[in-house]
């Protein structure tokens, strides 16, 4: 492939990690980074290109905000959030504590509200790659008509941590346990299949693995994507390991290649999406309706009712903005209590 238009929407910590990827691929001839202020969107773009040119490429490298649309982009790479996971890391420990074993799931109004927001102004036409927290917000965004193509990080990095290739159905609940330097995650690993004995592969997901932790781990993520867009933008199809492939719940393992995604399993794709569903709950999410909405586990939502005063077990993807700016309000009065 050649002359393709990516663009990134949320030029965070990791957005611009995922746009400099990009504008390091050959397929990419135009790079549009796209958020809600300029400023930031600007100099992430001249950063990408900078990263480029030292590497004696020469992409079209351009920033838009806060008006852009889907119109001319082959592929968009979305990566927004009202307030990042590792915020709470930031928080002293007393306050840290009581929130310490809660699942991504609690936290899924940050993402999953500017993401409506990000896809109802991209359109139909991009091959869409979800970045925040696309285990969840992945099928969600399915439920409510939108056209989801595949995710990115999460078993892919768990996958790697095997020392042959595997194929490995996972939920991102799976790596607090292989990655123990985030998240206080110990006792029954969630569900999970791998075409390997069991026994050994929980003796590997189970080994110790220091990594940075905070932000630093984004690398992890960005090095993920960068092996991912090699394989979308080339020809041949590859292995790998996505989330939410045509918005599946959890991850899977898939042959990538030519802008599309294909699950390779060994296992009956029912079976598939049972185990990630059921590994899902290890994150707080106990369901994810027809509709879009998402039923928290009764832990999770009494954790955040009896902590943060947020009251909100069931998400409704139409009253997803208000819960989010909920969320923070609680999270913020906690964070500032003495």
């Amino acid at each position: 492939m050649e002359g393709v238009t990516a663009m990134v929407v949320g030029p965070g910590n990791l957005g611009a990690m995922l746009a400099e990827a990009l504008a390091l691929e050959p397929a990419v001839g135009k790079l549009v980074v796209a958020g809600r202020r300029r400023e930031r969107c600007e100099a992430v773009a001249g950063q990408a290109r900078l990263v480029a040119a030292i590497h004696g490429r020469s992409p079209e490298v351009v920033a838009a905000a806060p008006d852009w649309s889907g119109d001319g982009i082959d592929m968009a790479v979305l990566a927004p959030t009202m307030q990042s996971w590792w915020v709470l890391n930031e928080l002293p420990e007393p306050a840290r504590a009581p929130l310490r074993k809660l699942g991504l799931a609690a936290w899924l109004p940050f993402p999953l509200a500017p993401l409506i927001e990000v896809m109802e102004q991209l359109g139909p036409g991009p091959f869409s790659v979800i970045v925040s927290f696309p285990d969840l917000t992945g099928p969600v965004l399915k439920a409510m008509g939108h056209d989801v193509s595949c995710g990115l990080g999460n078993v892919s990095e768990v996958a790697a941590k095997f020392p042959r290739p595997v194929r490995l159905v996972a939920h991102h609940a799976l790596g607090p346990h292989a990655f123990g330097s985030y998240g206080s995650f110990g006792g029954e690993l969630p569900p999970y299949l791998v075409d390997m004995p069991k026994d050994e592969a929980d003796a590997i997901i189970r080994r110790p693995w220091p990594l940075l932790t905070d932000r630093d781990m984004n690398r992890v993520t960005a090095a993920a994507a960068a092996r991912l867009f090699a394989a979308l933008l080339g020809d041949d199809m590859t292995a790998d390991h996505v989330p939410t492939p045509a918005g599946l719940p959890g991850g899977y393992p898939v042959l990538a290649g030519g802008m599309r995604v294909e699950l390779d399993l060994r296992w009956p794709v029912a079976e598939a999406i049972a185990v990630n569903e059921a590994g899902g709950r290890f994150d707080g999410v106990e369901r994810i309706e027809p509709d879009g909405s998402v039923a928290l586990t009764a832990e999770t939502a009494e954790t955040l009712k009896r902590v943060l005063g947020y009251d909100v077990p069931v998400l409704r993807p139409s009253e997803a903005a208000g819960a989010a700016a909920e969320l923070k309000r609680c999270f913020e009065r906690h964070a500032a209590a003495p």
